[in-house]
């Protein structure tokens, strides 16, 4: 279409249209060729590439090859990943190459004679030598297809992560899959799936050397939630491989390291902090009291109020300290909410002995309160909580603070089932107070010799 004048090719009639995608993808690959132009008009190489019966990419490997000296090699490649069967059927394209040169029958000297003739076409084309060198025939391969140079993943034999992004996979007992960079010719197959079918190996200084002004030195950071740090790393990249990676010196902008961390949480929620048990105990209260304000949605929409702050002067997300994290929790709060919260949701529960224990809104049985059965005496009533009110659920203990009755209704405990604990808890703590009326008797955080002690005076 740009040998015709027609940069986009949307303007012609097609009787199927290729997409978007299509069209933006070889255009890109054209432009990494030099056959188009920024403004995507064809250029000087491009005229030279579609004057060639060969595919794009091949045609330019031609081309370069034959500024290079080597256009009979050139010819001689592109033959062969052209012709089916060529050489054999093996993934090896350098094998094949060897194969086709020892057999002798009437398809493989035609395919000679085309070689010979592409490389003509080449030279002609190619007018005058250019500045590059030899290569490996996986580096002619890579001039040909630069998105198809592929890298093994570390550890994981057989498979490949190309420039381009996409990933390949070959038979991991083939020789070839013991090569740590590849230059593919062939593949089949979509998405994880695609299957190698022709390619050479390429060293990683030949990579290098071709794509020298491809290659982007940059830093990057990123929070990693093992060690609580933000890794800082200088990297070299071609594409979506990282040639070479390393660790940086810690930045010296702490704000950074802070932008790093909050992309960290919002990406991968509040769990990456470090939630203490008061922090904990808040959200749960105003959960209790229908508050929305400290629900993980709504603070996940208001970190840079709550979050950002606390990051300015501390190491890292679990670092934060629980009391810092709860009066910011708590500063996000109107003054309604707060009434509202303290009204319904009281953090703590006073017992008639005057003690105050911490209400525990994350029990599974609801807002339970642990307290020891002597410091209840005298109430009559259930203790209520909440709108609508609830019982809060009681965790009675002894004196020495064991479990001995978990109740929602203390009105009935007292009549029915307290007579058995007290006869029972009498011989084990006779110098507690344990009356036959618990409804009417006086509360008391002391023995009964100490009391007694306390009224005598």
């Amino acid at each position: 279409c740009a040998s015709w004048g027609i940069v986009d090719p949307r303007q012609l009639g097609w009787l199927d249209p290729p997409s978007p995608a299509a069209i933006s993808e070889a255009k890109a690959r054209l432009q990494a060729i030099g056959a188009l132009a920024d403004d995507g008009r064809i250029t000087a190489h491009g005229k030279a590439l579609a004057a060639i019966p060969l595919p794009v990419p091949l045609a330019h490997m031609l081309l370069d090859a034959a500024r290079a000296g080597e256009a009979e090699m050139a010819g001689r490649l592109a033959v062969l990943l052209t012709e089916p069967g060529l050489g054999g059927r093996g993934v090896d394209v350098e094998a094949r190459l060897g194969r086709w040169r020892g057999q002798r029958n009437e398809r493989s000297e035609g395919a000679w004679r085309l070689a010979r003739r592409l490389a003509t076409v080449g030279e002609k084309l190619a007018a005058e030598a250019g500045e590059t060198g030899p290569r490996s025939i996986g580096g002619w391969i890579a001039t040909a297809w630069p998105d198809r140079v592929a890298r093994q993943r570390a550890g994981q034999r057989g498979e490949y992560l190309s420039v381009g992004g996409r990933a390949y996979r070959i038979d991991p007992v083939d020789p070839l899959a013991g090569s740590e960079w590849l230059a593919i010719a062939d593949a089949q197959g979509h998405a994880a799936g695609v299957r190698i079918l022709a390619a050479a190996p390429i060293g990683q200084a030949e990579v290098e050397r071709l794509f020298a002004d491809r290659i982007v030195a940059h830093s990057a950071s990123s929070y990693d939630s093992a060690n609580d740090r933000v890794d800082h790393r200088r990297e070299r990249r071609l594409g979506a491989i990282a040639l070479t990676s390393g660790q940086a010196g810690r930045s010296e902008n702490a704000e950074g390291d802070v932008a790093v961390r909050m992309a960290a949480v919002r990406a991968r929620g509040l769990g990456l902090i470090g939630w203490g048990a008061a922090a904990q105990a808040l959200r749960q209260r105003a959960s209790f009291a229908g508050l929305d304000g400290l629900s993980t949605g709504a603070l996940a929409d208001s970190l840079e109020i709550w979050l950002e702050p606390l990051l300015a002067d501390c190491r890292g997300l679990r670092d934060i300290g629980d009391r810092r994290l709860t009066d910011a929790l708590m500063a996000t709060l109107d003054w309604s909410a707060r009434q509202l919260l303290e009204k319904h949701a009281p953090a703590d529960y006073t017992t008639p002995a005057g003690s105050r224990h911490l209400i525990d809104y994350g029990a599974d049985g609801g807002p339970t309160v642990s307290v020891r059965v002597q410091e209840l005496f005298g109430l009559a009533r259930h203790p209520v909580i909440g709108d609508p009110p609830v019982p809060l659920v009681l965790a009675l203990t002894s004196p020495a603070h064991r479990p001995i009755q978990t109740t929602r209704d203390l009105v009935s405990f007292w009549s029915g089932s307290w007579h058995d604990v007290a006869r029972e808890m009498r011989g084990r703590y006779p110098k507690h107070s344990w009356p036959d009326d618990p409804a009417n008797a006086r509360p008391t955080l002391i023995t009964k010799a100490a009391q007694a002690r306390r009224d005598a005076q």
